[in-house]
């Protein structure tokens, strides 16, 4: 009788991320910069996830919130973080890397 090999399961590589923070107090601006970001990204070749909107949190101006947006990129390639170097963001959106 033939032996049977066990089949094993494929080794997954963990797949490195980089999130994206984009704040803003116009909603309309930290979008727009999100879909520009999520543009050139997918143009580069990237995977992106999101934007996922998180909750916004009181602003330094008085009655005023600030929108926050994530981005995760899904492996980035040298070429996309080359180009995330030179992203030209609208006026008023501030961006945080982590990852």
């Amino acid at each position: 009788m033939p032996r049977r090999s066990k089949s094993r399961a494929p080794i997954v590589q963990p797949t490195r991320r980089l999130q994206i923070v984009l704040r803003s107090v116009d909603h309309r601006v930290v979008d727009q910069a999100c879909l520009r970001l999520t543009q050139v990204a997918e143009r580069a070749g990237g995977v992106v996830e999101g934007p996922y909107p998180l909750p916004s949190a009181p602003s330094s101006h008085e009655g005023m919130r600030t929108h926050v947006r994530r981005l995760d990129l899904v492996d980035p390639g040298a070429e996309l973080l080359g180009m995330l170097r030179g992203f030209d963001l609208p006026s008023g959106v501030e961006i945080e890397l982590a990852g």
